[in-house]
Order: C-alpha cells, then structure tokens, then sequence
C-alpha cells in the first residue's frame, strides 16, 4: 500500500523495476527517501513534490523533464543519469555526482553546486545562469551552447571542457585552470578570467570584450578572430608569441605584485601607482586622461543608506571602480551606466540608438535606461590607485528610478556598460 501511495502522491508512471518500499510516509503525506537506492529509477516528464531526496542514488535513472521542485539534493548520485530537460533551478547539489550524467537542456539557474562532479556530463544547452559553480570538477563535460551568465566557476577543474558557442557573460573563472579548454565563439565579454590557466586554450571567435585577463597565461591559445575591445591585462598576463595585445585593443596596466624594472644601469622607481600607459586605446564614451584609467568595468554596490521604501533601496545606488587621478589637481568623476534587459545584446554591446529596445516595463519587459554616479567627494592628484566610489544621482520620482535592482528581478537577461565615463573639476 505504502507503494502505492507514493506513485499517486508522484503523478508519475513508475517502471516495475522502481523500488520506493523502504520510502517512509510522513504524517503530511510527504515521503522520505533521503539516502534511498533509486538507481535505474524510471521517471518521464514526472513531478517530485513533497519528496525527499537528500543523499538518495540515481545512478543510471531516467528523469527526462522532471521536476525536482526546489529541493535539497545534497550529496546525491546521478551519475549516468539522464536529466534531459530536467527541472533542477534554485535547488542544492553541493557534492552531488553528476559524473557522465546528461543534462542536455537542463535548468540548473541559481542552483548550488559546490563541489560537485560533472566529469563528462553533457549540459549542451543547459541554463546555468547565475549558478553556484565554485570548487567543482567540469572536466571533459560539454557545456556548448550553455548559458553560465554570471555564474561562480572560482577554483573548478575544467580541463579539456567544450564551452564552444557558450554565454559566459560577467562570470567568474579567476585563477580557473582551462587548460586547452574549447570556448570557440563562446561569449566571455566582461568576465573575470584573472589568473586563469588558458594554455593551449581554443578562444577562436570568442568575445573578450572588457574580459579581466590580469595574470592569465595564454601560452599557445588560439585567438584567431577574437574580440578583445576592452580587455584589462597586466605586465604578468602571458600571450601568445608574437600577438600584438595592443593592436588588438587590450589595455596592459602594470602587476600590483611587483615594481617595473628596466636595465640594471638605470634606476627605476616606477610602481602600479604611478605608471602611466601610452597612446593605449580606451573604450568608446572614456572621457578621461588614459593615464586616470585602471579597470574598465565597475561592480555595482548597495550602499545601504536609503530607507526602506525609497525607490533606490532596492537597487543598486553605488558604483565603484579602481583608478588614479594622474592630474595636478583634485577633481570628481561621473559615470553613465547603461542597463538593458535583452533575449540577446547588440553587437559589442554599443547601445546604438537605432536599436529597438523598447522601454523599461513595456514590449515584454525588454529595455534600456541610463543612470548617472559621481564622486561626492573629490579626489587628490597624487597619482595613486585607488577604489573610487560613485554615488547614484537619480532623485525618486526621475523617469530612471527603477535603476540596476529593478532590472536584476527581471527573467530576461541583464546587461550594463560604461556609457560615459569623465573627470571635472567640480562636483556633479
């Protein structure tokens, strides 16, 4: 009878070599089959509500399209499970064995996975949007045409992995070993690859632009036909022989590790602090000295010093970024953000005027607005780097309000650029 029940409570068509006899029933009509063997389980297109499943092993199991509902997976075992459009966004699988698993169309959005296993799994066309990724094993899986915006790959393995055609916008693979890794026309623009191994790495086509290559090794890789407008390197980031980085729109600053040096009769005191580069190109909408320029991109902050219910509380009312005022006087700094929600952005992400993205809220919630951000105080000519804070300066009531918050609630993709980026001699 206890058999019974379960497969009504699922909604599901069992196969007779399913076994959930040792499934306990709760007094609310949940079950428990935390650490329970399902391994060659059969689900399709099934529902697994008020089920736990906690430890549980589904090795071998077929779960094509089933819902798993927002639950607790930690420590499971799919490993050669087929997931196939399988419902897994916003749950917990940290340490789960997802090793040869195939989870092609998969939603995995804003799932944890810390230290799980996907050794060979295939995610082609997966949603990892925003997914927690840090410290787990990708070697040899397929994510091409996967979706890993803004998600947290810090400190995995992904040696061999194929991210060809994958978006990877603002995500984090810092100090990430990507090893001949294949992200040929991949979109990687605006993520954090500092320190990252891409030796040998396949990057043909891929979109760089205004990626943090600081401290990356790309000894070997293949940029043929790559994007690199915008990208940040450092004096320690390793290139292919005989790539021109400058040609090709990279801004190389000095490491922060070590003063630069030059021959042994000369005595050089230049340091990250007052260096200057030369005649290196800046983005589009730089206003600047390029010797004022560090990074190219800011992170968005809350400051916290709204009220509850002002309509910048829930947004993001604080932009910072690293420069150095390189002048002989003191001077303020403003920013134009740009914010657009879009299935997918415009090439090099321009923001052309002719681009129809309709308005905020309307045309299926598809937009673009602009918010301003300046220093409230001013900042000493002296040469050194620093993390600027930017305050925002839209009042409640602007037709901008809504400002970068208001756009991170929204389902559809979200982007954000430098529109304008100058220095003044008063405040904003």
């Amino acid at each position: 009878m206890k058999r019974l029940l379960l497969v009504l409570v699922l909604t599901v068509t069992v196969s007779c070599g399913a076994d959930f006899d040792d499934c306990s029933q709760k007094s609310n009509g949940s079950f428990d089959c935390s650490n329970q063997d399902l391994g060659g389980l059969k689900f399709y297109d099934g529902d697994l509500k008020a089920v736990n499943l906690e430890g549980a092993n589904f090795s071998q199991a077929n779960l094509e399209k089933v819902n798993f509902d927002e639950k607790s997976l930690e420590g499971a075992n799919f490993s050669g499970a087929n997931l196939k459009l399988a419902k897994l966004d916003e749950l917990v699988l940290r340490s789960a064995n997802l090793t040869g698993a195939n989870l092609e169309g998969a939603d995995l959005s804003e799932s944890e996975l810390q230290f799980a296993n996907f050794t060979g799994a295939n995610l082609e066309g997966a949603n990892l949007k925003r997914t927690v990724l840090s410290q787990s094993v990708l070697e040899g899986a397929n994510f091409s045409g996967a979706n890993l915006s803004r998600a947290d790959l810090s400190g995995v393995r992904l040696d061999l992995a194929d991210f060809s055609g994958a978006k990877i916008h603002d995500a984090n693979l810092s100090y990430v070993n990507l090893e001949r890794a294949d992200f040929s026309e991949a979109k990687l623009d605006r993520t954090n690859l500092r320190g990252a191994n891409l030796k040998g790495a396949n990057l043909k086509g891929a979109n760089l632009d205004d990626a943090d290559l600081r401290g990356a090794n790309l000894e070997g890789a293949d940029l043929e036909g790559a994007d690199l407008t915008g990208v940040t390197a450092d004096t320690d980031t390793e290139w292919p022989s005989g790539f021109n980085s400058i040609g090709a729109g990279v801004l190389t600053i000095p490491s922060t590790r070590s003063p630069m040096t030059t021959t042994a009769k000369t005595t050089d005191t230049t340091t990250a602090d007052n260096w200057c580069p030369s005649a290196l190109p800046l983005p589009k909408g730089f206003k600047l000295p390029t010797c004022d320029v560090i990074d190219k991109k800011v992170k968005l902050e809350i400051s916290g010093k709204y009220p509850v219910g002002d309509t910048r509380a829930g947004g993001y009312d604080l932009v910072t970024i690293n420069a150095r005022n390189s002048g002989d006087q003191p001077a303020y700094y403003r920013i134009i953000m740009k914010y657009g929600l879009l299935d997918e952005a415009p090439a090099n992400y321009e923001f052309a005027e002719d681009f129809d993205w309709g308005e905020p809220g309307r045309g299926g919630g598809l937009g673009v607005i602009q918010v301003a951000y300046c220093t409230e105080t001013s900042v000493p000519a002296d040469g050194k780097e620093r993390k600027l804070e930017l305050a925002i300066q839209n009042e409640p009531g602007d037709d901008f309000e809504h400002n970068a918050g208001w756009f991170l609630a929204e389902p559809h993709q979200f982007y954000y650029k430098i529109d304008q980026f100058s220095k003044n001699s008063s405040p904003c």
